[in-house]
């Protein structure tokens, strides 16, 4: 202190600023109570003596110093400069920042410095609270008493559409984007807690955002207390939960569809429960009141039938057993005995194929026998196989079947003797008629002229009717030969045939000069030789039935009638025709509509053509009109695989 003027002396030892002086060589020679203070030594004898460039940072800013004359910075103590001088400062002291003014003077340097931890430490907070704002992910802010806003962070800003936080200063709710309603609500809400003092949590609001969007807080405000514990404003925490929002809008959304579709299924299930009553009720009044015999029957584990679970009314009739009993009873109790073996081998099939159809005897409780077609089908039913079986009583059909099976073996025995007639006609019958007719030939060849005129005309009566019979029993011969000696089935070109009948035809046709013309004709699957003869009967007719003073025009075609599967030939011709009466007549055997006289033959033609059509499984019909022509149609049908044989 001796190198301080002594009115300077008080200055330095009351002033809050610790001041230290150096000599020129940087040695300490003197500190007041301050700076003593600051390095926290007892006493000035403790440090005196250390150099002012021990300290590193000093002894870095040297130059600067002497260039400048001055020299200030701010820096941590440097511990190990006090230590140098064999004092070590006390424990407490963890971290001290210092501010340093260091000037040259004429003796030496002059060191000002000031205990600024509390300043940093303030600064470092501030830094400390700066940086959480700015990086919390929600919104902060804070407001005066008067709902002012003092403060917010940057999240909070963006969505007023502020540059910077700083620009929330002074300005209240409804200076902000948001929509009046929500300005109100806010400075209800700011109001109430400040009120009450106490913290309102989880406010769930919505906010209008500068760029129009609209967001959903989870806000919870705290009131701000001063020392003396006054309500001084509000400090708000908000999280964005616009994405949670929507979340719970698709919950909200998806559960009301699950609320619908459970309404909706409910009805339905109401709905299809009455039906189902509806239809269990139809079905019951079908079941008892059906025709058809119809049991349920469950199979053993074995697959075997089991005892009935259930039958309706008329197989009760049917049987002659009451419900109770036939449900304590089995397929096998009611079987004919020689059906029992039919019964297991349908059993095996049903359940191969879930369904079979057989026909079994069935005994009812008095022994009568009824025949039954079975229908059983296969299911499962609360878990156990179950067999639907709909039986039909057909013992009429049966006895039905055995009469015709007796007619069948009648008309069997009717053919045979026709046969047997026919060959007697063939053999018997002919050989006495052309006896009649030689012998009377013979007579007449011997006699004629001796006796008189009416004995020469009976001869010729005679033998005109014995060649007549004889013409007639070789055509009737012929009819029934049609089914009898009937050639085999094959496919051949019905044109070809057609041109054969043509050739063997050309006397007639020459001698009429007839014009005959025909389209292309099909490959047909029939009897060659039969339909040769159908083609010839049918063209002889055309000829023979021919306009006076005009040639006979004969044209021959055919179409497939694919809607009916079959070939339809047609023979048109320019002839006297036919009167619509007589239609049916024509084919009838021995039909004639003209006398011998005016026509020969036996009207056995078209007869024969109708038979052979029927054995074809065809079908033969004309169209005419009297003295314009006829058109005969006859079909054979398209070749099915198995259908002619």
């Amino acid at each position: 202190m001796k190198h301080l003027n002594s009115k300077y002396e008080e200055i330095f030892q009351s002033s809050p600023i610790g001041i230290l002086f150096f000599d020129k060589e940087g040695k300490l020679v003197d500190a007041n109570n301050s700076a003593l203070e600051i390095f926290a030594v007892p006493s000035l004898d403790n440090i005196k003596g250390a150099n002012l460039f021990d300290n590193s940072i000093i002894k870095s800013k040297k130059d600067k110093l002497v260039k400048n004359g001055l020299i200030k910075f701010q820096t941590s103590l440097n511990s190990d400069y006090i230590k140098k001088s064999g004092f070590y400062p006390p424990t407490h002291i963890e971290r001290l920042f210092i501010d340093y003014t260091i000037s040259i003077t004429d003796s030496g340097y002059l060191v000002q410095i000031q205990d600024i931890t509390h300043q940093e430490d303030l600064r470092s907070s501030q830094q400390m609270l700066e940086n959480m704002l700015e990086n919390f992910p929600g919104v902060v802010f804070w407001k005066d008493s008067n709902s002012v806003y003092l403060g917010c962070n940057k999240n909070f800003s963006n969505g007023a559409g502020l540059k910077d936080p700083s620009e929330i200063i002074g300005k209240t709710d409804y200076e902000l984007p948001w929509e009046k309603t929500e300005a109100e609500k806010y400075r209800i809400d700011d109001q109430q807690v400040m009120a009450s003092e106490m913290p309102k949590l989880h406010i769930i609001e919505t906010q209008l955002q500068s760029d129009g969007n609209i967001l959903w807080f989870d806000t919870n405000k705290i009131p701000l207390f001063d020392q003396e514990h006054n309500v001084i404003g509000i400090l708000g925490v908000s999280n964005d939960i616009t994405q949670l929002k929507e979340v719970e809008q698709k919950l909200r959304q998806a559960q009301q569809y699950l609320e619908d579709q459970v309404e909706e299924r409910t009805k339905e299930l109401k709905s299809a429960n009455m039906s189902l009553k509806i239809n269990e009720k139809k079905f019951r009044e079908l079941f008892d009141k059906a025709n058809d015999m119809i049991t349920l029957v469950e199979l053993n584990e074995d697959g075997t039938y089991g005892k009935f679970i259930e039958v309706n009314d008329i197989t009760s009739r049917k049987l002659g057993y009451s419900k109770k009993e036939l449900l304590n009873m089995t397929l096998y109790d009611i079987t004919a005995p020689e059906c029992l073996l039919d019964v297991q081998k349908n059993n095996e099939e049903l359940k191969n194929k879930m369904h079979t159809r057989f026909e079994v005897v069935h005994l009812t409780k008095d022994g009568k026998r009824i025949y039954i077609e079975n229908n059983d089908h296969l299911f499962e039913m609360r878990g156990k196989k179950v067999v639907l079986a709909i039986a039909r009583d057909v013992s009429l059909r049966k006895s039905m079947e055995n009469e015709m099976n007796e007619l069948i073996k009648e008309l069997e025995r009717s053919n045979e003797e026709l046969q047997r007639f026919a060959y007697i006609t063939s053999h018997d019958l002919q050989e006495p008629l052309r006896t009649i007719a030689s012998f009377t030939q013979l007579l007449e060849r011997r006699y004629k002229g001796k006796f008189d005129k009416d004995a020469d005309e009976f001869m010729d009566f005679i033998v005109d009717a014995a060649t007549r019979m004889r013409k007639m029993i070789q055509d009737l011969l012929e009819y029934s030969r049609v089914t009898t000696k009937g050639g085999e089935f094959k496919e051949f070109n019905s044109e070809c045939v057609l041109k054969q009948v043509l050739d063997s035809l050309k006397t007639i046709i020459d001698e009429n000069n007839a014009k005959i013309t025909y389209d292309s004709l099909p490959i047909i699957f029939a009897d060659e030789a039969q339909i040769g003869r159908v083609f010839q009967n049918l063209i002889s007719n055309a000829i023979k039935y021919k306009k006076t003073d005009e040639p006979p025009k004969i044209h021959i075609s055919s179409i497939k009638d694919d809607k009916n599967n079959e070939y339809i030939f047609s023979i048109s011709d320019n002839g006297i025709g036919i009167e619509e009466q007589y239609f049916d007549r024509i084919f009838a055997i021995f039909q004639r509509l003209h006398t011998r006289e005016e026509h020969e033959g036996t009207g056995i033609g078209l007869s024969v053509v109708k038979r052979i059509v029927e054995r074809h499984e065809g079908r033969i019909w004309v169209e005419s009109e009297h003295n314009n022509g006829s058109t005969f149609y006859f079909s054979i049908p398209v070749k099915n695989e198995g259908k002619l044989e």
